[in-house]
C-alpha cells in the first residue's frame, strides 16, 4: 500500500500556464464553476494565483502528466478565444 501512494506521489507533476492576470476571472468563471469543471473534465488541479502574488500571471496545473496535458490543451484554447474577443472589443 505505502508503495502505490509512493508510486502516486512520484507522478505528480506541476506545469505553468501565464496568461496575464485580466483573464484571470474569465477563465475562472462565477464561483469558479469554469476551473471546477476543467479540474473535473481533466483530472488535473487548477492554482490561480491570489492578487497579492507577485507573480500573478502564473496558473499552475498540478497532476499526472496527461492531465496536465489536457488541461493546459483546454486552458490555451480558452486564453485564444478571450484574446482574440478582446482584440475585436479593442478595433472597435
Amino acid at each position: 500500500m505505502w508503495n502505490a501512494a509512493v508510486k502516486q506521489k512520484e507522478s505528480r507533476m506541476i506545469a505553468e500556464v501565464r496568461v496575464n492576470a485580466a483573464f484571470h476571472r474569465f477563465l475562472i468563471g462565477r464561483n469558479g464553476v469554469n476551473s471546477r469543471e476543467l479540474s473535473e473534465r481533466t483530472g488535473a488541479r487548477v492554482v490561480f494565483p491570489s492578487l497579492s502574488d507577485q507573480d500573478n500571471d502564473c496558473i499552475l496545473l498540478i497532476g499526472q502528466q496527461d492531465a496536465i496535458n489536457k488541461a493546459r490543451a483546454e486552458l490555451e484554447a480558452r486564453i485564444k478565444d478571450l484574446v482574440r474577443i478582446w482584440l475585436d472589443l479593442t478595433q472597435l
